[in-house]
C-alpha cells in the first residue's frame, strides 16, 4: 500500500506531531496494526488553524472554474488510485468487500459532485424599490473551516466535506477519526498531487485523549469560521455549546433511531429484501440503518418469518463484518442482555461470533421489544434487527416518532393516500418509501430534532460553508 502514510499535513507539509508521540491503527478483523500515525494536541492545532487562515487570503479569490479544475483532478487521481485506497480502508475498517465498493463508489460521486457545484455558486441582482440604486447579494465562503468525521464512513465523509469546503472557497483543518484516519491521509495526499495548494487542507491525526482538545480548539478560535461534524449526539451537543459562545456556524449530522415501518398493504417480499439491506449494510454501522421494525399485526407473522430465512443467509466474516473497536462491541453486548433481561425473544443470534473474531457479532433478531428497551430507545450500531408489533396506522406512525431523533425512516405500502399521508406525518429530514438506503449526491442529506442542524450532500450543503452578503451602490 504505497499510499500509506504514518504524518499528518500542515501547511503542505507531512509532519510529526510536536511532542512526538504517535498511536498505532489495527485491523477490527484481527488485530493486526495496520498503521502508525501521529498522536496530535491542541499545539499542532494552533498551527494548522494558523495555515489554513494564510491560504484563504488566497483560495477564496480562486474562481470557482479554478476550484472545479484542481476537484477534477483530485478527483481522476482517486480514479486511478481507487484499488489501493479500498484496500487501505478495508485494512484500517474490517469492511467487506461489498462494503468497501459502495463507499469508494459514493467518494467518487461526490467529489465529482461538488467539482460540478463549484461553479454554480450564484447571488442575485434584486429590482429596487426606488431609483437610482443597483442591489446585489453574493455568496461569499465563510472561511476557515474544521471538519471533524466518524469512522463508520471514514474516507467517503470526510472527503465529501472537504470537497463541499473547497468548492465554496474554504479552506480546512480536517481531524478524521481516531479508528480510521489512514485512508484519509491517503487521499489528501492525492489532493496535493493534483496541485491543490498548501495549506488549503490540514490533517490532524489523534487518538481519543485528544480529541476533545482539538475539538475544542476548533470550535473557540477566532481564526475557524464554521465547523461541520458528522458523529454522535453527545460529542455534537458539546461543540454545538462550545461553538455557542462565539456564535460560530455549525452543522451537525448526527445519530438516528430509523423506523422500519411494514403496513398490511406492503409488498411483504419488497419490504424484507429492503430491510435486510437497511439494516445489514456496514455491519450495521450507519447514522441511517434500520433500528426499529414495526410490523402491523395484519403481516407481522410473515414479515418474522421471512426475514428470519434471510437473515440466515448473512455470514460473519463473508458478507458481514466486525464491529469496529471494543467499545462499540461491548455497547452492543450490552444493550442486547437489557434486551434479553427484559423479556425480548432473541428468534436468530444474539452472541458474539468469537470463532470469527473478537469483534464480529451474530447477525440477530429480536421479538418481543418494548419502550423500556435499550434496543427501542437507543441507537444500534450493530447487525441486530428488533421488531415490534403495532395495530393501525395511527398507532405505527406514532410509535415511529417516539424518540428524540429525526434523521431517517423508512415505510412500506402499495396505499397510495397511505403513502403520502405517512410520509408528511414522519418526523424526520429523510424518508425512504418502499426502498431501501438510497441517497444520491443530488440529495439533501440531514435530520431533525436531535439528528442534527444543516445539511450534506446537494447544492444545499454549499449554505453550509458560505454567507450572503448584501451590496448597495447608490447615487447611479
Amino acid at each position: 500500500m504505497g499510499l500509506l502514510k504514518d504524518k499528518a499535513i500542515i501547511n503542505g507539509e507531512w509532519v510529526s506531531a510536536k511532542s512526538k508521540a504517535t498511536f498505532t491503527i489495527k485491523s477490527p478483523v484481527n488485530g493486526e496494526v495496520v498503521g502508525t500515525v501521529p498522536h496530535m494536541d491542541a499545539s499542532d492545532a494552533e498551527l494548522a488553524i494558523n495555515a489554513a487562515s494564510e491560504a484563504f487570503k488566497t483560495w477564496q479569490i480562486s474562481t470557482g472554474q479554478e476550484r472545479a479544475i484542481l476537484l477534477r483532478k483530485w478527483l481522476e487521481l482517486i480514479r486511478k488510485n481507487s484499488e489501493e485506497l479500498a484496500k487501505i480502508l478495508t485494512a484500517e475498517t474490517g469492511k467487506t468487500e461489498t462494503d468497501t465498493k459502495v463507499e469508494i463508489m459514493m467518494l467518487i460521486s461526490g467529489i465529482e459532485y461538488f467539482a460540478e457545484e463549484a461553479i454554480r455558486i450564484q447571488g442575485e441582482i434584486i429590482s429596487s424599490p426606488v431609483p437610482g440604486k443597483k442591489l446585489l447579494v453574493e455568496r461569499q465562503p465563510l472561511g476557515v473551516v474544521g471538519l471533524i468525521s466518524p469512522w463508520n464512513f471514514p474516507l467517503m465523509l470526510t472527503c465529501k466535506k472537504i470537497a463541499t469546503a473547497l468548492a465554496a472557497g474554504c479552506t480546512c483543518v480536517v481531524k478524521p477519526p481516531e479508528d480510521a484516519p489512514l485512508s484519509t491521509l491517503s487521499a489528501v495526499q492525492l489532493a496535493h498531487d493534483a496541485g491543490i495548494p498548501k495549506g488549503v487542507i490540514n490533517v490532524l491525526t489523534c487518538d481519543r485523549p485528544n480529541a476533545s482538545q482539538i475539538g475544542k480548539i476548533l470550535c473557540d478560535s477566532k481564526l475557524v469560521a464554521g465547523i461541520s461534524f458528522t458523529g454522535s449526539t453527545v460529542v455534537g451537543k458539546i461543540l454545538y455549546q462550545q461553538c455557542a459562545p462565539h456564535i460560530k456556524r455549525i452543522s451537525l449530522e448526527l445519530g438516528g433511531n430509523s423506523p422500519f415501518i411494514v403496513f398490511n398493504s406492503a409488498n411483504i417480499d419488497q419490504a424484507v429484501e429492503m430491510g435486510v439491506k437497511s439494516k445489514f449494510f456496514n455491519c450495521g454501522q450507519a447514522c441511517i440503518a434500520a433500528n426499529r421494525f414495526l410490523i402491523q399485526e395484519g403481516v407481522y407473522d410473515e414479515f418474522v418469518q421471512k426475514l428470519a430465512a434471510a437473515i440466515k443467509s448473512i455470514v460473519p466474516g463473508k458478507n458481514l463484518g466486525p464491529l469496529i473497536n471494543s467499545t462499540q462491541f461491548k455497547r452492543l453486548c450490552g444493550i442486547m442482555e437489557d434486551a434479553k433481561s427484559k423479556g425480548a425473544n432473541v428468534v436468530l443470534g444474539g452472541q458474539p461470533a468469537k470463532e470469527v473474531g473478537e469483534l464480529f457479532y451474530q447477525p440477530t433478531l429480536v421479538t418481543g421489544v418494548t419502550p423500556k428497551m435499550q434496543i427501542y430507545t437507543d441507537e444500534i450500531f450493530g447487525p441486530v434487527a428488533s421488531v415490534i408489533k403495532f395495530k393501525t396506522e395511527e398507532e405505527g406512525v406514532a410509535m415511529a416518532n417516539d424518540t428524540e431523533k429525526g434523521l431517517g425512516a423508512f415505510f412500506y405500502s402499495q396505499d397510495v393516500s397511505q403513502i403520502f399521508r405517512v410520509s408528511r406525518l414522519i418526523q424526520t429530514g429523510l424518508v425512504w418509501i418502499n426502498d431501501s438506503i438510497f441517497v444520491p449526491d443530488v440529495a439533501p442529506f440531514g435530520g431533525i430534532k436531535e439528528s442534527g442542524i444543516g445539511k450534506e450532500g446537494s447544492h444545499h450543503s454549499i449554505d453550509e460553508f458560505t454567507y450572503m452578503k448584501f451590496i448597495c451602490i447608490g447615487n447611479l
